[in-house]
């Protein structure tokens, strides 16, 4: 018997059981469609019939995205967070009676910064968590930086730019501060030590309770009082819980939390710009009613002098490639929400102003930094 078919050659067979069976090269030389025999060997009927099929569909998934098209499509996404972050700031000041009650409230604040924290908790593993305790001399060093290097900065800056009183409460203030939990997530997509960097976070944020009002007295001669209890009490309910879970999940269900771990980056991104969205808009009318390149000039030079200081200082210890990222990150991103609130209630308005133009700044200054380290210097090996 003989017949054409799509998906197959001309195909001869004899006797009743149809064995004798040749594959097509291409569906495209078979010109006229016949039905296929029943073969006995159900087993060859099924495969061919699949292939059959599979060559039908084709043409049917041109466009549809796949599951490889849709990670590069996030990897874009991430790569050009510091552009999100700029158009968020701008968006948030621009329309900021619109975009202030939908992102700029403290429910929704707090909500994405607690997703950020449980996507870096998904990211990281108790192993990870164990192999940074083993590093107390970095989070020491870090500690040093955040109280210590970073304070006297800014007073520096101050002076050799001759701010007024205002302008320098307001950058001492942001040198004072813990490090910011933003830090985290640029020190994943910088491709550091995550683990590292969500304990030096959590150090500077307990020792801020104590040092903070210390620094603030010694360098502005002003007392100002923080609340330990409620600090301990956000940093537990904002930042270690979600950071619990994400690690019980991922040593609960690893078969799970290793296909989630591709979208947590892209995740903390959204959490991120949709923070800096809302603290923009909340602190617009102290942003557009300051003195814009003052502002700008002190919350930039901050953190990218303290950054180059922190990078040149590790160059000549040895530690890890992924430990020095972190620490450079957690040394130059500071908590700018926390600056301005202690700005706004111990000092005059106009004081807040660096704050809140830091905000921004610290958010594109550590998005580009961990888009130039994870693009152009990537880490490719843990060194010792």
């Amino acid at each position: 018997q003989q017949f054409n078919c799509r998906g197959y050659r001309r195909l001869s067979c004899t006797g009743a059981n149809h064995n004798i069976i040749q594959q097509v090269v291409s569906s495209k030389q078979c010109s006229n469609r016949f039905s296929r025999p029943k073969y006995n060997n159900r087993s060859i009927h099924k495969s061919l019939v699949k292939k059959s099929k599979a060559e039908d569909n084709d043409g049917d998934d041109i466009g549809r995205p796949t599951p490889g098209k849709r990670l590069n499509l996030l990897n874009i996404f991430t790569s050009y967070v510091p552009l999100w972050t700029i158009v968020a700031a701008a968006i948030g000041v621009t329309k900021s009676q619109i975009v202030s009650p939908l992102l700029g409230s403290m429910t929704v604040m707090q909500s994405c910064l607690a997703l950020l924290m449980l996507a870096m908790g998904l990211t990281i593993t108790p192993k990870d968590m164990s192999q940074a305790l083993k590093k107390p001399r970095i989070v020491a060093t870090n500690a040093i930086y955040c109280y210590g290097m970073m304070p006297l900065l800014a007073w520096s800056v101050a002076k050799v730019l001759s701010y007024n009183t205002s302008e320098t409460a307001g950058i001492v203030l942001l040198g004072s501060v813990s490090g910011g939990q933003a830090s985290n997530l640029f020190t994943l997509l910088a491709g550091g030590d995550v683990a590292l960097s969500v304990i030096c976070t959590f150090s500077t944020t307990v020792l801020g309770v104590l040092t903070t009002p210390l620094l603030i007295k010694w360098l502005l001669g002003c007392s100002v009082s923080v609340n330990g209890l409620e600090v301990l009490k956000s940093v537990a309910s904002l930042s270690l819980l979600p950071l619990i879970i994400g690690l019980s999940l991922g040593r609960l269900t690893p078969r799970m939390v290793e296909k989630v771990v591709p979208f947590c980056a892209p995740l903390g991104v959204a959490a991120t710009i949709i923070l800096v969205a809302g603290g923009a808009a909340n602190s617009a009318g102290s942003i557009i009613a300051i003195n814009q390149m003052t502002a700008v000039t002190a919350s930039c030079l901050l953190p990218i002098i303290g950054g180059a200081f922190a990078f040149g200082s590790t160059m000549f210890c040895n530690i890890s490639e992924k430990s020095r990222r972190a620490l450079v990150i957690e040394t130059f991103s500071k908590s700018p929400t926390l600056a301005y609130i202690i700005a706004l209630k111990h000092f005059d308005a106009s004081a807040a102003t660096i704050p809140a133009v830091a905000m921004v700044s610290l958010a594109a200054i550590g998005a580009t930094a961990s888009s130039i380290w994870s693009s152009i210097h990537p880490v490719v090996k843990e060194e010792s």
